[in-house]
């Protein structure tokens, strides 16, 4: 199944807003794990370093009414939706003015105001999820879509394979978006994973695509296809986005299954901010100036979440 070009009417953000965002998920991720080193987050942080293009691409394509379902990295999926930054820090926080009380840490956040309708720490349950909330947009007649993210570990669980399944049996409203990031957790992919996962999207009717993850122009560009796609009544998609995961599963995993030069070098070749600041053509006083200006914002957001909680 190939895709076909059609209109889209999704808002597409500049391309200067699209670095802006990277490199606040970026710096909003490093803040968290200081804190979370400082003893101020409780629970578990997964972060995104690396993988920024592909939140930044897919939510920069999105409608206002669509839908988003996330795992383990969510945190950068709702700061690219547009979740306020400063109730995502008070909840990773475990304080009162989060979004769930201070109770749902970065596993289970749920922001309705941005549509981001559940972060999930189990692998691969964003799909099913996702499905469910598809099939109750295609019942009430909505033109909106439900996208989910997922890493390419999840391909092995039930839940993709049912997910999927359904999804096009029913020709269901839903982007599914793989973050091929070269780990199962702690595992590299290609030690057990046989197949990519746009390659197994087709045995359930779904449209599969592979995209070049670390250039968000082209993610945005696939989404924004993909997107005019399944809300045509063509049937759903799935982007297979190759990325890579600069740190570890977890804030802390000593990473004692892959060695550092291998990260050091994928950083340095395939880090998505650094490719969209040469690709902009971006002075390095230019680029600069816009590191501290999204570094200034957020130490205000580190700031302003402490004193809301007063």
């Amino acid at each position: 199944m190939h895709l076909e070009q059609a209109p889209v009417a999704a808002q597409v953000p500049s391309e200067r807003d699209d670095l802006e965002r990277m490199l606040f998920i970026r710096r909003f991720e490093e803040l968290a794990a200081r804190l979370k080193h400082e003893g101020r987050i409780p629970g578990s942080l997964h972060d995104c370093a690396g993988q920024e293009a592909v939140a930044v691409g897919v939510c920069g394509a999105m409608g206002p009414d669509d839908l988003l379902f996330s795992g383990h990295r969510g945190v950068g999926h709702c700061l690219a939706r547009g979740s306020d930054p400063v109730r995502l820090l008070q909840e990773l926080m475990g304080l009162e003015a989060g979004f769930g009380g201070g109770h749902a840490g970065a596993m289970h956040i749920f922001d309705t105001q941005a549509g981001v309708l559940g972060t999930n720490g189990i692998v691969g349950a964003s799909l099913p999820l996702a499905a469910g909330g598809a099939l109750a947009l295609q019942n009430a007649g909505s033109d909106a879509c439900a996208v989910s993210f997922f890493g390419e570990g999840a391909i092995t669980t039930g839940a993709f394979h049912e997910a999927l399944h359904l999804a096009g049996l029913w020709k269901l409203p839903i982007l599914f978006v793989c973050e091929h990031n070269g780990y199962v957790e702690f595992t590299p992919s290609q030690t057990v994973l046989l197949n990519r996962a746009y390659l197994l999207a087709d045995c359930y009717d779904v449209a599969g695509v592979p995209v070049d993850g670390v250039s968000v122009d082209v993610v945005r560009a696939a989404a924004a296809e993909a997107l005019a796609w399944v809300m045509s009544g063509k049937g759903p998609c799935l982007l297979d986005c190759r990325t890579y995961r600069f740190g570890g599963h977890y804030e802390g995993d000593l990473q004692a299954y892959r060695s550092s030069g291998e990260a050091r070098q994928w950083a340095a070749e395939f880090d998505p901010i650094v490719h969209e600041a040469a690709r902009l053509g971006l002075d390095a006083a230019t680029v600069q100036a816009i590191e501290r200006r999204v570094e200034a914002d957020v130490a205000a957001i580190l700031t302003q979440a402490a004193a809301g909680n007063a």
